[in-house]
């Protein structure tokens, strides 16, 4: 793949609970995490399409932090369900 044709968007998602995403070997803990969405350009005559090539939340370790790739409906079920328990909590349900 070409580096000058994938581009970078950066983005930041906020859990105001635990959340599990797959592939992680434990809840984590609420936060505001920052988010990469790597797309790549796509030339096709006289249109340009982009096609998703990888997504990635940037978690905290002891040391630092790491970069983990994740599906994105694995993120927005995350968040979803971060969602409805804020929800809930407001409802009193």
């Amino acid at each position: 793949m070409d580096d000058d044709r994938v581009t970078t968007t950066q983005t930041v998602v906020t859990f105001s609970h635990p959340f599990e995403l797959p592939g992680l070997d434990a809840p984590q803990a609420p936060g505001t995490f920052d988010v990469d969405i790597d797309n790549e350009r796509i030339d096709g005559g006289n249109s340009v399409a982009r096609r998703h090539v990888a997504t990635y939340i940037y978690l905290p370790t002891t040391t630092g932090r790491r970069m983990v790739l994740v599906a994105p409906a694995d993120l927005a079920a995350a968040l979803d369900r971060d969602s409805q328990l804020d929800r809930r909590g407001r409802d009193g349900k």
